[in-house]
């Protein structure tokens, strides 16, 4: 019983997902032609637990933010994943808006290994979803996070952990400072994500 049982700070046992050689097979069926500087998306619309959806204005609030991001860097392209079918209709939305300025395709897997195997052939990736952004980074690549105050404090917890960017759309400034931030090329990343993964990992395995 708490106090004579000590909370340990540990991390999402999916940043100890690691490369599997089905995964890499089926990510090779998928022919996925990846371009210098491609970075992935990945969208949502609904509420915590997906329980219900945003507000019509949140949910432009998220597509416009997008917008003005790629807006800003047309020398990048762009791949939308849908990871749950919840997801579909509002990255269609997405892909609708952001093909009028940008190049950008969209694809829909929803294995979590293979899904980490895109992302492993990514620049970076921008996300909605937590645990797109967390097979992201157990693949050492980074991860910009576009969230809803509505998601909870777990979104903008691990991405602190992890030294990686985050914007909260509720902010008043969300659309200038998301489109401002600073883009770190997977290899410019890749060294402190490992040593944040082990770091919080220790701890994790640690625990008796």
């Amino acid at each position: 019983r708490f106090p004579e049982i000590p909370f340990v700070q540990s991390t999402d046992m999916a940043f100890l997902c690691q490369d599997t050689k089905i995964a890499v097979e089926k990510y090779a069926e998928l022919q996925i032609e990846i371009k210098d500087r491609t970075a992935a998306i990945v969208a949502r619309n609904t509420g915590i637990g997906d329980i219900g959806e945003l507000d019509a204005d949140k949910q432009k609030q998220l597509k416009d933010t997008l917008l003005a991001f790629v807006q800003k860097h047309p020398d990048y392209q762009f791949l939308l994943v849908v990871q749950t079918e919840k997801d579909r209709e509002f990255s269609g939305q997405i892909l609708e808006t952001l093909k009028e300025v940008v190049s950008i395709e969209m694809i829909e897997n929803h294995d979590p290994l293979v899904l980490r195997e895109i992302y492993k052939h990514m620049e970076f990736l921008i996300t909605m979803r937590l645990h797109a952004g967390i097979l992201s980074l157990s693949a050492l690549t980074p991860v910009i996070g576009l969230f809803s105050d509505e998601w909870g404090l777990k979104n903008p917890g691990i991405m602190s952990d992890y030294g990686m960017p985050y914007v909260m759309i509720e902010n008043d400034s969300h659309d200038r400072s998301f489109a401002n931030i600073k883009i770190e090329s997977r290899a410019e990343s890749a060294d402190n994500i490992r040593k944040s993964i082990n770091r919080f990992s220790d701890k994790l395995l640690s625990v008796q």
